[in-house]
């Protein structure tokens, strides 16, 4: 605004100048041009000095909503890495899944034919083991049968060979082991 202002004084001299060397009649015409023209100088000034003020409150929200735009695309930016976070981690998950779905289908088939054989084998050795065991009980019986005829005719036989008769005398491998008192007996 000095700077108008200087020119404004500057065109203003100027014109008090060439007033008072033309003739009036031109004289009035210059001082009304000069007059007009300072007003419109004026006029020019107010308006810059508005439109700076304007430019500058524009520049004001400018730099406000330039500094909201970008908070605001910091916050978007947060949460679009954090969504692709949770993204990777649960293509992550996925892809472990996957791979353990696959492992489980490479050895399925190898699992399920296991089992059969093992089936089958459980199947086979069942009746095998039952044979067994029957066998097994058989002979049990067999032999509890063939002790109990056996000391059965030990007892009933004059000359028994299992159980010692209470005629007999005991035959001891160290004679010495006999009481004293027994050994009396022994003798009579």
């Amino acid at each position: 605004m000095s700077r108008e202002r200087k020119i404004v004084s500057l065109i203003i001299l100027l014109m008090q100048a060439m007033i008072g060397t033309a003739c009036e009649s031109e004289d009035q015409r210059l001082a009304r041009l000069a007059t007009e023209y300072a007003d419109r100088q004026a006029e020019q000034g107010s308006q810059v000095i508005d439109l700076q003020q304007e430019l500058m409150t524009g520049s004001r929200q400018l730099i406000e909503a330039d500094s909201r735009a970008r908070t605001e695309m910091m916050d978007l930016h947060r949460e679009i890495q954090e969504e692709r976070r949770s993204l990777d981690l649960r293509h992550e998950q996925l892809e472990a899944e996957r791979r353990s779905i696959e492992r489980n289908r490479f050895w399925a088939p190898y699992l399920i034919d296991l089992s059969r054989q093992l089936f089958l084998l459980v199947a086979c050795l069942l009746p095998l083991m039952l044979c067994r065991h029957l066998l097994t009980l058989a002979l049990k019986q067999g032999e509890e049968a063939l002790i109990g005829e056996q000391l059965l005719e030990d007892i009933v036989s004059d000359d028994p060979v299992l159980i010692p008769s209470k005629a007999t005398p005991l035959i001891l491998e160290d004679p010495t082991e006999l009481n004293p008192s027994q050994e009396e007996d022994a003798e009579k």
